[in-house]
């Protein structure tokens, strides 16, 4: 069982929570893994999101466009972002896309009420469900339409644009004052 630190939280039965719209089980990689085996248990597993683990501990969640755009032979470990969200099944869909939409993130890890791992939410199924506009801008990126990697938070309602997309502008002086992207500058 794979498991985040936690203390013991009952899950409450519930018709408008992160359960009803999780993808589960969750799929698992080992953080010292090459991308290249990562890549082919997504594959083997049709899994879009992978959990990784080190020592049995999840230490970040990478996407496939993640392992694709990393060289083969790097441990998954060091592709993953660490800065994780974390909800549990019973959690009210509504604050969690609220929560999702402000810290510009793709998915979740679902954990159940003794913390172990059990699936993940991800914006694609909030969107299926009719839940997300998916709008450029908002809840995906305002030049490529992608909704990993989301760097403006989306509840300042700015447009939100992914980190491929964004990159610093230098000014005159040196110092990054703008970002430019394929959807023009701010």
């Amino acid at each position: 069982m794979q498991h985040v630190e936690g203390e013991y939280r009952p899950i409450r039965p519930c018709g408008d929570c992160v359960a009803t719209l999780m993808t589960a089980p969750a799929v698992f990689v080992d953080a010292r893994a090459e991308v290249s085996a990562a890549e082919q248990v997504a594959r083997s597993r049709a899994s879009q999101w992978l959990m990784v683990m080190d020592d049995g501990v999840l230490v970040s969640v990478v996407s496939v466009a993640d392992l694709a755009a990393a060289d083969a032979d790097l441990a998954v470990g060091s592709i993953g972002s660490a800065a994780l969200m974390l909800v549990y099944a019973d959690d009210p869909l509504s604050g969690v896309i609220d929560e999702m939409l402000d810290r510009g993130v793709a998915c979740a890890p679902v954990l159940d009420e003794h913390g172990a791992v059990t699936g993940i939410v991800t914006r694609e199924s909030l969107r299926r469900a009719g839940l997300l506009p998916g709008e450029r801008g908002l809840d995906l990126c305002g030049a490529c339409g992608s909704d990993e990697h989301l760097e403006t938070p989306c509840s300042n309602r700015g447009r939100a644009f992914c980190v491929d997309c964004s990159s610093p502008i230098p000014s005159s002086t040196g110092v990054a004052s703008a970002y430019g992207t394929l959807g023009g500058s701010g």
